[in-house]
């Protein structure tokens, strides 16, 4: 059995550990998700662009357009700051029992740090894509309320969600 009192078991340096290498799994998954939203967007983006049609179907399709472009450059912030993220030193922590609460709190505090916008920028692009879905449900049924109000009233109500969870510490 091992000696419990090496560095390689101290406390601190395993969670600082932990710490890089989450950030790092992060970044990869989160890199491989965004190059696949990326070809999703190109791929959609050209269908829209490619066929001719009406006056109207053109401000859709524009509408739609402008939606698939914001939700891109969200993803493409939280892409960056997760970068940004992962580069960041885990200094500090080092030899500290109760380093994983502390850098919990430091890290993933909602108002005042990176991974805090990231939370706001992943909600608004629910958010945004709650609406394009919702948008979609409108024109499919003709302008009939019945059949898209619960929609509208679910997005509205996850959105208000969303932005609130904060509040209570999630």
């Amino acid at each position: 059995m091992a000696d419990m009192t090496t560095k390689d078991s101290d406390p601190g340096t395993l969670v600082e550990h932990d710490l890089i290498l989450s950030r790092i799994l992060s970044l990869f998954f989160q890199s491989v998700l965004f190059g696949a939203f990326a070809m999703a967007y190109v791929t959609t983006w050209l269908s829209l662009k490619s066929t001719k049609q009406s006056q109207l179907l053109e401000k859709r399709e524009t509408v739609l357009r402008q939606a698939i472009t914001v939700m891109l450059l969200t993803a493409f912030f939280h892409l960056c700051l997760t970068f940004n993220v992962t580069l960041s030193p885990t200094t500090g922590y080092e030899g500290r029992v109760d380093t994983q609460y502390l850098s919990f709190e430091d890290e993933y505090s909602l108002f005042f740090s990176a991974n805090g916008f990231q939370y706001y920028l992943y909600v608004t692009q629910t958010t945004i894509a709650n609406c394009l879905l919702t948008y979609i449900l409108y024109l499919k049924a003709n302008g009939n309320p019945k059949a898209f109000a619960p929609a509208l009233s679910a997005s509205v109500l996850a959105t208000a969600f969303g932005y609130s969870a904060s509040a209570g510490g999630l």
